[in-house]
């Protein structure tokens, strides 16, 4: 008999040669109770047996898991370094175009004052500094772009002037200096970009520090020849751009310049009332109106001298 309890034992029995009668009266002597022994001993084999199969199964799957999960810790270790180094790689590349951007305007500036430049010669110095700051700019866009996105204290939402954002998920931060259809102009030190909204995650409200935007010739004390005709503060502040303007003006007053150019973008409008209700402020001002379209239009207040 393989499993005690079969009823293969009447079987053999009945093979031995034991009388039918006394074979039939076992069975009924054991009756229910045995089969339904039989049936228990039965089912507990067939659990054995599936328990055995999923212990197995599941033993496989716990060794793929394991595998994936030092696959995983491994790749993210991995991940980490690669994002720390590309982190550093791109905030050092912004911070090398940033240096070459204030000493590209300290060259200018210096050339102007050795050269006791003219209108044609100082136009020219300028040209060439606008060129290069776009150049800068155009890098420093790629730069923030492969920079490692920060963690942001802030979600997207309604952007504001002054709002600190970052584009495209990046991670050097920039101000919102000016809004207008479905664009933003940010700034961040000597760079200014014209971006979608789309493109930029505000990551902080409006700083109190003040964000520094060097002015090439009115920081510089530049002789009376070599003043220029125009002065760009768009991404200033009200309070910064007044005071630009306003060293701008006293500056130009002891040269032969009796018309200035200011160009401040049209964006919400505030900026341009601001700096109009400046320029009705002071005396030496007769008149500033807005420029002709093909000199700028709304975004240029043509200023004439007494």
């Amino acid at each position: 008999i393989d499993v005690p309890g079969s009823s293969y034992a009447f079987e053999i029995g009945r093979r031995m040669g034991f009388p039918d009668d006394l074979l039939s009266r076992a069975r009924d002597l054991v009756g229910d109770r045995k089969v339904a022994l039989e049936d228990l001993i039965s089912d507990y084999e067939f659990r054995v047996a599936e328990l055995a199969e999923l212990r197995e199964t599941l033993d496989h799957e716990r060794r793929d898991l394991q595998s994936l999960r030092e696959k995983y810790e491994s790749d993210l270790k991995k991940l980490r370094g690669d994002r720390s180094n590309l982190r550093e790689e791109a905030l050092q590349s912004a911070d090398r175009l940033l240096r070459q951007a204030n000493a590209e305007i300290e060259r200018t500036i210096r050339e102007i004052k050795e050269s006791q430049a003219g209108k044609k010669a100082t136009r020219a110095a300028r040209e060439r500094l606008e060129a290069f700051g776009s150049k800068v700019a155009d890098q420093i866009a790629v730069s923030q772009a492969e920079a490692v996105p920060a963690p942001h204290d802030d979600s997207r939402g309604d952007l504001q002037i002054g709002d600190q954002v970052v584009l495209d998920d990046g991670s050097v931060k920039a101000e919102v200096a000016e809004l207008d259809d479905g664009h933003a102009v940010i700034v961040n030190k000597a760079v200014r970009l014209r971006v979608k909204r789309s493109r930029l995650t505000r990551v902080g409200g409006k700083q109190p520090q003040k964000v520094e935007v060097r002015q090439a010739a009115a920081d510089a004390d530049v002789p009376a020849q070599a003043v220029r005709q125009r002065i760009d503060v768009r991404g200033q502040r009200v309070d910064e751009a007044l005071a630009s303007v306003g060293h701008f003006i006293d500056v130009a007053l002891p040269s032969s310049l009796k018309r200035l150019d200011i160009l401040h973008g049209t964006g919400t409008g505030a900026l341009r009332k601001a700096i109009a209700d400046y320029l009705d402020s002071r005396p030496d001002v007769a008149a500033h109106e807005e420029a002709e379209w093909e000199q700028g239009g709304a975004g240029v207040t043509v200023v004439h001298l007494q």
